[in-house]
């Protein structure tokens, strides 16, 4: 799994890419396209930014140069481990969204087949998707990358058991003239890691 992600990221610009101009064409090239490659080209054509990070640390940067690039000033963020790296940022948070926030969350799953971002009431904090702002920050690592939602869904049934959560939905880039609902569309960077 590190080999394909140290391939893929070559392909990936190392600074936070510009939504106007970023699709990275040159994903094409691989001829035969792994779950993690699919995914990636799917989520990037929908509008969707990707970054590939080595570490937590360079997630971190990552989210540094976000926060800088939208002059974000606060964030709606309910996950204490991501409130950790909010707070050694000195980024001001709340755990109730209003729509000029940005999002920060983890997310269930990555769906290879489409490109979108699984998530559920366990990563909004029992809000609606329509309560939160379309800006999103998803934390996510490579395990949770699958190739359909009925992968998705089975997992959360063997992994959770009975506290299968509410409020499952996906969420996908914001890329004009690709056909997905508009509750759907979102301004989204991934921050995908294996060690998140």
């Amino acid at each position: 799994m590190l080999d394909f992600l140290k391939k893929i990221s070559s392909i990936f610009p190392r600074k936070v890419p510009d939504q106007k101009t970023y699709i990275p064409h040159s994903l094409s090239r691989i001829k035969e396209e792994s779950q993690e490659v699919h995914f990636a080209r799917k989520f990037s054509f929908c509008g969707g930014r990707f970054l590939y990070c080595e570490s937590s640390e360079q997630a971190l940067n990552f989210l540094k140069e976000i926060i800088k690039e939208n002059s974000i000033e606060r964030f709606w963020c309910p996950d204490t481990r991501l409130q950790i790296y909010l707070r050694s940022l000195s980024t001001a948070f709340d755990k109730t969204p209003e729509k000029e926030y940005f999002n920060l969350i983890f997310c269930e799953y990555l769906i290879a087949k489409d490109g979108s971002v699984m998530l559920s009431s366990d990563q909004m904090g029992g809000w609606k998707l329509f309560e939160l702002s379309s800006h999103f920050i998803i934390l996510a690592s490579s395990r949770q990358i699958v190739s359909t939602i009925d992968d998705a869904l089975r997992r959360i049934k063997a992994f959770k058991g009975n506290r299968i959560p509410t409020n499952i939905t996906t969420i996908r880039g914001n890329e004009p003239g690709v056909f997905y609902s508009e509750s759907q569309k979102k301004n989204i960077y991934l921050l995908l890691t294996d060690d998140a």
